[in-house]
């Protein structure tokens, strides 16, 4: 079987069999790729090349350099990048999963020359699963060492439930996107395509277990209530819940769009409590620094 079925397989797997917390703008634009894939419309070649590492390593303050987290010297920062359609296990040809990024953090949580970490972001989301234990662990690191959020362009729906953990987030710019704070889940339906290719399926279920894939069923009928409320909403109740929790003290919860799905750019995401200041990257690293050096700002990290 060439690289490319493999790739196929994978991809369209992941992408269908799971639910999803992602800018709908940006999964939009991805069922080109998906339908191209589908119709044979690449090759091998396209998949021929290794996943390229992505940029997360340990930056030390006082020679400049950059290397692997084992090899830090002695102050040195962590950035882990958070790039890309989030899920949970590395990709072959496509970013690392998130159960990769949550080693990292408690590598750099247990190495003493790393004395903080930045989450530099630019992603429009993921897969729900994955990212809960994320954001967690990124909790869990800031009651250690300082975690400081940079947002590279955009951090979206899965993307913020992670990084809505951070001691502090920094925007790199006007024009840098954050929110769509909600859960949504989408699925193919084959059935008209199937019977005019002459196919029909049949499910059949025990006497006793009429619940099983109900919500599914019922919204293949158009009844897209028992998906809402039994799988979207309580997953939307965890998500909302720990991006209030994380950002307790600076969401502006009376506007009825930061919490609905709503997206903010720049200072309007810094009005309403998705952000804290705008800055470069070198701002995210002054800021981790002094963070690291004096704990006690972590409680007053907000910037006008």
């Amino acid at each position: 079987m060439s690289i490319l079925c493999e790739v196929k397989k994978l991809l369209i797997g992941n992408i269908l069999s799971q639910m999803w917390a992602v800018e709908p703008a940006y999964a939009n634009a991805q069922f080109t790729l998906l339908i191209s894939m589908l119709n044979g419309n690449t090759s091998d070649e396209d998949f021929s090349e290794k996943r390229a590492a992505l940029r997360s390593y340990a930056y030390n303050i006082d020679s400049k350099s950059t290397g692997e987290f084992k090899s830090a010297a002695p102050r040195s920062i962590a950035v882990i990048d958070l790039s890309g359609p989030l899920m949970k296990n590395d990709q072959w040809c496509g970013p690392e999963g998130t159960a990769t990024k949550v080693d990292y953090l408690q590598e750099a949580m247990s190495n003493p020359n790393i004395l903080g970490v930045i989450i530099k972001a630019d992603s429009p989301g993921g897969t729900v699963d994955g990212t809960e234990t994320l954001s967690n662990k990124i909790k869990e690191v800031s009651k250690v060492k300082p975690v400081v959020g940079y947002v590279d362009g955009m951090a979206a729906s899965a993307c913020y439930w992670a990084i809505s953990a951070c001691d502090t987030i920094i925007l790199n710019g006007e024009t840098a996107i954050v929110g769509s704070i909600g859960t949504v889940s989408s699925f193919f339906d084959f059935s008209t395509a199937l019977e005019k290719a002459g196919v029909k399926i049949h499910e059949i279920y025990a006497e006793a277990a009429f619940s099983k894939n109900l919500e599914f069923r019922e919204a293949i009928k158009g009844n897209y209530k028992p998906m809402q409320d039994n799988v979207l909403k309580p997953l939307n109740k965890v998500f909302v819940g720990a991006v209030k929790e994380n950002r307790k003290g600076k969401l502006d919860l009376e506007n009825e769009r930061v919490l609905s799905g709503g997206t903010f750019f720049g200072n309007d995401a810094i009005k309403v409590g998705l952000a804290d200041e705008i800055g470069s990257f070198e701002k995210a690293i002054d800021r981790t620094i002094e963070l690291a050096d004096n704990p006690s700002a972590k409680n007053n990290s907000t910037q006008n």
